[in-house]
Order: C-alpha cells, then sequence, then structure tokens
C-alpha cells in the first residue's frame, strides 16, 4: 500500500498517537515488536524505515517495507494475539503510546476505532496466511509469494467503504479470497 493512501487511512489514529506519544529513536536493527510477545505500546513512524520480517520458506524474509506513517503494536493488540515482528531497517524516529493508553484511544474515539476496524494489517494477513498455508499441505508457493497477491487484493479492498459493516472485510473478504485461492490450486 502506498504512503499516501496509508496516511489518508489512519489519520485519526496518526494524529492521536502523535498527539499522546512520546518522540523515541531507534537504531539500525534494534527491534520495535516481536510476535512472541503482546506489545506494550503502538509506535507511529515518524522518519527512517522498518521492516516487518516472518518466516517464508523457513528463511527469515522482509514480508513488508514499513515507513513513516506505518503503525506498529496496533494489528497484535487489536486482535489479542501477537502477530507482528519488526526491526528498525534505518535510524528511525516514533511516536509511542502505551498499550492502555491505545486501547483507550481506541474505545473512546469512534474515528480511531473505525480507521482501525477498517484498515487491513499487513501483519494480520501474514499471520492468517501462515495459518492457511500450514493447512495446505498440497501449496508450494512461498508466504512472501501469497503476500504479493494479497497485496493488490488489499489495496483495491481499501478503496471499498466498509463503514456500515467494517468487520466485514476481515472475517469474510480477505479469508474467503485465500481460501478460494488456496482451493483452486489444489
Amino acid at each position: 500500500m502506498n504512503n499516501r493512501n496509508l496516511n489518508q487511512q489512519l489519520a485519526p489514529l496518526q494524529k492521536a498517537l502523535q498527539t499522546h506519544g512520546e518522540r523515541l529513536q531507534f537504531q539500525i536493527g534494534q527491534p520495535l515488536c516481536n510476535e512472541d510477545y503482546l506489545p506494550g505500546h503502538v509506535l507511529l513512524i515518524e522518519s527512517g524505515t522498518a521492516r516487518l520480517v516472518g518466516r517464508s520458506d523457513g528463511q527469515l524474509t522482509t514480508l513488508a517495507k514499513l515507513e513513516s506513517g506505518s503503525v506498529i503494536g496496533a494489528a497484535s493488540l487489536l486482535r489479542g494475539q501477537s502477530c507482528e515482528t519488526v526491526r528498525s531497517a534505518t535510524d528511525l524516529v516514533a511516536w509511542s503510546v502505551s498499550d492502555q493508553t491505545f486501547q483507550q484511544l481506541y474505545n473512546d474515539q469512534k474515528d480511531i476505532q473505525n480507521c482501525c476496524d477498517a484498515f487491513i494489517w499487513d501483519a494480520e494477513v501474514a499471520a492468517l496466511l501462515q495459518e492457511l498455508l500450514a493447512r495446505d499441505p498440497k501449496n508450494q508457493d512461498s508466504l512472501a509469494t501469497w503476500l504479493k497477491r494479497v497485496g493488490a487484493l488489499a489495496t483495491s479492498v481499501a478503496a471499498i467503504d466498509f463503514e456500515s459493516e467494517p468487520a466485514l472485510k476481515k472475517t469474510m473478504l480477505i479469508p474467503g479470497f485465500i481460501t478460494k485461492q488456496l482451493a483452486h490450486r489444489q
């Protein structure tokens, strides 16, 4: 997803993270989030880049490049299960709020709740794909290949207005598409 679309979709959350957050600096290679633990914070990248990493074909690989405007940790907290391993790829500056502050913002501000519920988080898609691919012994494609296929779908779905049923996108459309694609390959 390009940076402009990201900034438009997550604008209410980004503004709140800057308003309520603390500005932190990270060095190259420093972990920002680990999929082994629910994060204790949510980060908004102000400058620099990071990598969402995961295993594909048994190798640690970059699943997505995260840039200015990207939010780290929210997907894990919203699903109640960690799904993000993120490392700083360059020196990085980010705004940080605690998990409790994020939860309060999400619960109290409808615009933040709406943008979070309607957004397709790369880490969440990767986690879902990993679960589905693990159940499909006939699949020959890597996680990275599937993420490229789904990326185009996610960009086009982002243009659809799901405001009346924001959960519909996550619970039906994306998993249904992936399941259908896997079924066609068998």
